[in-house]
C-alpha cells in the first residue's frame, strides 16, 4: 500500500541520498505534508525515511544508514511545465535522453549537447520573452540536476571516468 493512500497531503522531494557505505541513490523522499522541510523530516523521531526510487518502488531506509541527503530543487522546472510525460518523479536518464547502462562519458556528452542547445546565454541577444527565459533556466537546472544525479558530481567537475551505470 502506498503512503499516498493514507497520507493525503504527502509530498515528494527529489534528493540524492548517500549511504553510509558510500553508495549514492537518487530518489523522491516522501514527506507527510506539503510544508515540511528536509531537515525537519530527518530530525523527526521516526527511525526510517520513506522514499520512492526512480522506477517507482517504495522503500523505507533506516536513517542510520544515511551519510548525507542532498535536496534537489526542481521548483522552476515544475512551474515551467517541463514534464513532457507528466510522470510523478524526476528521471535523469530520460532528461538526458540516455539508455540504461550509459557510461559517464556518454552522460557527459549528452549533457554538454543539451546544455549547448538550452543555455539561456545562447538566446540573450534575441531578447526572448520572459516565459522563454524561465523555460530555458528551468531546462538548464533540470539538466544540471540530471547530470549531478547520474555522475555524483556537479557539472563543472571532471567526471569522465567511463564507468557503466547499473540499469
Amino acid at each position: 500500500m502506498s503512503s499516498d493512500s493514507y497520507e493525503p497531503n504527502a509530498v515528494k522531494i527529489a534528493a540524492i541520498l548517500e549511504m553510509s557505505d558510500g553508495k549514492r541513490m537518487s530518489a523522491m523522499v516522501i514527506t507527510p505534508r506539503a510544508q515540511i522541510k528536509m531537515h525537519e523530516l530527518l530530525n523527526r523521531p521516526a527511525l526510517f525515511l520513506e522514499i520512492e526510487t526512480l522506477n517507482g518502488d517504495r522503500l523505507n531506509i533506516a536513517k542510520t544508514a544515511l551519510k548525507s541527503v542532498k535536496e534537489i530543487d526542481l521548483k522552476k522546472t515544475q512551474t515551467a511545465e517541463l514534464k513532457a510525460d507528466k510522470s510523478a518523479y524526476f528521471d535523469p536518464i530520460k532528461v538526458l535522453g540516455l539508455r540504461d547502462g550509459a557510461t559517464d562519458i556518454e552522460v557527459r556528452s549528452a549533457y554538454l549537447n543539451l546544455v549547448r542547445r538550452y543555455h539561456p546565454d545562447r538566446f540573450a541577444a534575441l531578447n526572448p520573452p520572459e516565459e522563454i527565459e524561465v523555460y530555458l533556466e528551468a531546462m538548464l537546472k533540470r539538466l544540471n540536476a540530471a547530470y549531478e544525479i547520474l555522475c555524483g558530481e556537479s557539472p563543472g567537475q571532471d567526471g569522465q571516468s567511463g564507468k557503466n551505470r547499473a540499469a
